[in-house]
C-alpha cells in the first residue's frame, strides 16, 4: 500500500464475523458498531425495524420521491443552508428533491438544533422514515463542560476495568471545568505544582477559538485571569509533533453517528488538516498564532494524505489506530449511557436521527494523538474561506455529503418498506457506494510521496495536489464494538 492511500486495512475486529457483515464503506472507518440485539436477517424481512417510532411499518409512501428540508423551524434570523448550494447540488445529485420549505419532509437536515423547535410544531404529517441531523444525545458535543465531565467518567472507568495497560490507553489532556468549585480548586494546586505549564482557557459553548485565552501557571492572578461563568482549563500541548512541515497543525476529523441504540460510529478516512504558517517555539507559546480553528491568512488547509505522505506507511498506520481507538473509547460503551441516559430515548419523538460531528485532534512529539473538543456541527461549506481554497474544499466534502446522503435515501427508502433493520441498511450503502465509486473513486495520494509511485514533485504538503480522482478505494475496517 502506498503512504497516502486512503486505506484502513489491517485494524483490530471485534469478531470476524462483523468484519464479512461490513462489506466495503469507502472513505469510512468504523470506530464503534455494536450488533448486541439487532435481528437475523430473517427476523428483518419477517417486519422487524431498529429504526425507532420515526419509521417502521410499511407503507403506500414507500415510492414517494425523497425530500429534504434545510430551513430551521422557529427562527426569527434568516439562515443559509448547511453547507451552502454545494450541499442543494449533492443532496439533488442523489435523488432529493429540495430544499423544500414545508412538512413534508425525509430528511432535516440544518446547522443547527431542531429538537425543541419540532417539539412545538408536532404532530408533523405521517412521513415513514423521517430523518434529522442532530440527535442531541451525546451533548459532549459542542460543550466543552460536559465534555470534561464525560472523558473524565471514561478515564476512571478504563482504568477500573483493566482491560489494557495503562500505556496501551488512549490519553487524554487534563482539563478542568472552573464553575466547579473543587475542580477549580484542583486546577489551582496544578499551577502551582507546575507553574511553568501553559493552560487554554475556554468557554464551554463557543466556536472558532472565540473566548480563548493561554496562560501560563506562574503569570495567573486570581483577581485579573479568574474566569466568570461556564470556563474549562485544558492542558496546553507544548510539544506538538513538528514534523509536518515544521508547524503546529491539528486534525478536524470528521465522525457520522448513524444510531445510538445500539451505536453506530463511522470516521471519514479523509479529513481537513490546519497548519500554522508561523515558525512554532515551545517555550514561547503565543495565543494569537498557535491555537486556531479554521482557514485564515495565517493557517492553511491540507488533506491529511499529504501529513501520511511525510509520515510513511507504518507511522501513519499507528497513529490512524490510536485515532481511532481515542474516539471508540469516547463514544463507545457504558460510560455514554453513564453519563448521557438511556440512548432509546432518541426514538421517542417521532422520527430518528443522526449526528455528523467534528472532533479536533493534535499530535504530541511522540505521534500520540490528543481530543482538543468535538464540534456538533462541523463547517460543511466550500466558499468563504477563500476562492484559492474553494477547489479543496469541494474534493474533500463532496465525497462526504454524497456518502451522507446516499446513506440517508437507503435508510428512508427501507424504513417505508418496514423490513430492514440498520445495520443492514449500513450494509447495503457500503456496497453499493463501492461499485458506484469504484468507476471514479476520490483516492488520496501526495504526488511527491518517496514511498508512492506517483511521485511527480516534492511539494507534498501542498493542498491543490493532495486529493486526486484516478483509482478506486479501499475497504472500511471495524475497528471496535460496544
Amino acid at each position: 500500500m502506498m503512504a497516502g492511500q486512503l486505506s484502513w486495512c489491517g485494524f483490530l475486529g471485534l469478531v470476524a464475523s462483523t468484519l464479512s457483515n461490513l462489506g466495503t464503506w469507502p472513505f469510512w472507518s468504523v470506530v464503534a458498531v455494536a450488533t448486541e440485539g439487532n435481528p437475523s436477517p430473517e427476523a428483518a424481512t419477517e417486519g422487524h425495524c431498529t429504526f425507532g417510532k420515526g419509521g417502521c411499518a410499511a407503507t403506500a409512501s414507500a415510492d414517494v420521491p425523497l425530500r429534504w428540508r434545510g430551513k430551521t423551524y422557529n427562527s426569527s434570523r434568516s439562515l443559509s443552508i448547511y453547507g451552502g448550494e454545494h450541499a442543494v447540488e449533492i443532496f439533488a445529485r442523489v435523488g432529493f428533491e429540495g430544499p423544500v420549505e414545508d412538512d413534508e419532509w425525509d430528511l432535516l437536515f440544518t446547522h443547527h438544533l431542531m429538537g425543541r423547535a419540532l417539539a412545538a410544531v408536532s404532530p408533523l404529517p405521517e412521513r415513514q422514515g423521517r430523518l434529522v441531523n442532530h440527535c442531541q444525545y451525546f451533548l459532549a458535543a459542542g460543550d466543552k463542560c460536559k465534555l470534561s465531565r464525560h472523558i473524565a467518567r471514561v478515564e476512571e472507568y478504563t482504568a477500573a476495568s483493566e482491560r489494557s495497560s495503562p500505556l496501551d490507553r488512549p490519553r487524554f489532556l487534563r482539563t478542568f471545568e472552573l464553575g466547579d468549585n473543587l475542580q477549580n480548586e484542583a486546577w489551582h494546586k496544578a499551577m502551582k505544582s507546575e507553574p511553568n505549564r501553559h493552560w487554554i482557557i475556554k468557554p464551554c459553548i463557543a466556536g472558532q477559538s472565540k473566548g480563548i485565552e493561554l496562560i501560563r501557571g506562574r503569570d495567573f492572578k486570581v483577581d485579573r485571569d479568574q474566569p466568570r461563568g461556564r470556563y474549562v482549563a485544558q492542558e496546553f500541548v507544548e510539544r506538538p509533533f513538528l514534523g509536518f512541515g515544521g508547524r503546529k497543525f491539528h486534525l478536524r476529523l470528521y465522525v457520522l453517528v448513524t444510531r445510538w441504540d445500539p451505536p453506530g460510529v463511522f470516521m471519514y478516512d479523509e479529513g481537513m488538516l490546519f497548519r500554522s504558517e508561523r515558525t512554532y517555539d515551545p517555550d514561547r507559546p503565543s495565543r494569537q498564532h498557535d491555537i486556531f480553528s479554521g482557514i485564515s491568512k495565517e493557517v492553511q488547509p491540507h488533506a491529511f494524505a499529504a501529513l501520511w505522505s511525510d509520515l510513511g506507511e507504518q507511522e501513519t498506520k499507528m497513529v490512524r489506530e490510536r485515532i481511532v481507538a481515542l474516539l471508540a473509547e469516547v463514544m463507545r460503551g457504558k460510560t455514554v449511557e453513564v453519563t448521557f441516559g438511556d440512548p432509546q430515548s432518541v426514538d421517542d419523538r417521532g422520527y430518528s436521527c443522526f449526528d455528523l460531528f467534528g472532533a479536533d485532534v493534535i499530535l504530541d512529539e511522540n505521534l500520540q494523538p490528543f481530543l482538543m473538543e468535538i464540534n456538533q456541527g462541523p463547517d460543511l461549506w466550500v466558499v468563504g474561506r477563500g476562492a484559492e481554497h474553494e477547489p479543496f474544499q469541494r474534493r474533500l466534502k463532496g465525497p462526504l455529503l454524497q456518502q451522507l446522503a446516499h446513506w440517508v435515501a437507503l435508510r428512508v427508502k427501507a424504513a417505508r418498506h418496514g423490513h430492514v433493520d440498520a445495520w443492514e441498511v449500513e450494509n447495503e450503502a457500503a456496497i453499493e457506494l463501492h461499485k458506484s465509486l469504484v468507476k471514479r473513486a476520490t483516492v488520496v495520494t501526495c504526488l511527491g510521496s518517496t514511498r508512492g509511485a506517483n511521485r511527480k514533485s516534492s511539494n507534498c504538503s501542498s493542498p491543490e495536489v493532495a486529493i486526486s480522482d484516478d483509482k478506486p478505494t479501499a475497504a472500511a475496517v471495524v475497528v471496535a464494538a460496544a
